[in-house]
């Protein structure tokens, strides 16, 4: 049976509206403002403050829509075995590792900067402070990261982290002295400077360190048997297959 034109017009009517659809009514609101806070940041300021704001901008578009959250790697792998996430994890790992290695241990750097390692000590405030992560993060559901991309994304009950965050924060910038100066600790070690490594030594011990995670994954789903993971209900938030409210981690 033949449809009617007048039919067909109105069904075309219904899949392309005149009027834009709220996402990309969005998307053009916040690309007007981000050209105009480029525009008064460059005014204010200078071309780096400029470049630094669309790269943290385009940063926060790919976490967003590529779910790649850091914690969440852990949780999937830890709770049912799935090393998917883990292994792209290690993958950038070495890219980051090998772009960096030659950048540190040459000196390269952009608009007059001296690139360096942020190398900090090891002891007590750590330890503490990844129980006390651990549990917050699993708690409210996202690391630092992934809760600030997740309120960018309109998730409301990342708000209510948000905050903790930030009450989090202030406590632990009141008391910061104690715990990295007043507590036990092996200090700051680095493998390409306080070692006889050299920064192509320190880079190959990461790129068998980062082998060896790569491969363990391997093991652990072979010992776990997961399910494959599927990748349209992880991007949802509220996944309850993995425990947690959503994968923003």
């Amino acid at each position: 049976m033949a449809i009617p034109e007048k039919t067909m017009k109105q069904t075309k009517a219904l899949q392309h509206p005149l009027l834009p659809s709220s996402q990309y009514m969005m998307t053009t609101i916040g690309l007007i403002i981000a050209v105009l806070l480029s525009i008064a940041i460059f005014d204010e300021a200078d071309f780096e403050k400029t470049a630094t704001m669309w790269v943290g901008l385009l940063l926060g578009y790919t976490l967003f829509h590529a779910r790649f959250g850091f914690t969440s790697a852990f949780r999937r792998l830890l709770s049912v075995g799935n090393g998917e996430a883990m292994r792209a994890h290690m993958i950038m790992f070495a890219v980051v590792c090998t772009l960096f290695a030659p950048i540190l241990s040459m000196g390269l750097g952009f608009f007059g900067n001296n690139p360096a390692g942020y190398v900090s000590p090891v002891g007590t405030s750590v330890v503490v402070g990844a129980f006390i992560f651990g549990i917050g993060m699993q708690l409210g559901g996202g690391c630092a990261s992934g809760t600030l991309y997740a309120v960018g994304g309109g998730r409301s009950a990342m708000f209510i982290t948000l905050f903790a965050f930030i009450i989090g924060s202030v406590l632990g910038a009141w008391h910061w002295n104690f715990w990295v100066n007043e507590t036990p600790s092996f200090g700051a070690i680095s493998l390409a400077t306080d070692t006889s490594l050299g920064y192509f030594g320190a880079w190959a011990v990461q790129m068998v360190i980062f082998a060896a995670i790569f491969g363990a994954t391997y093991y652990i789903r072979k010992k776990k048997n997961p399910p494959p993971l599927n990748h349209c209900q992880a991007a949802k938030a509220g996944s309850e297959f993995f425990g947690a409210p959503g994968l923003y981690g």
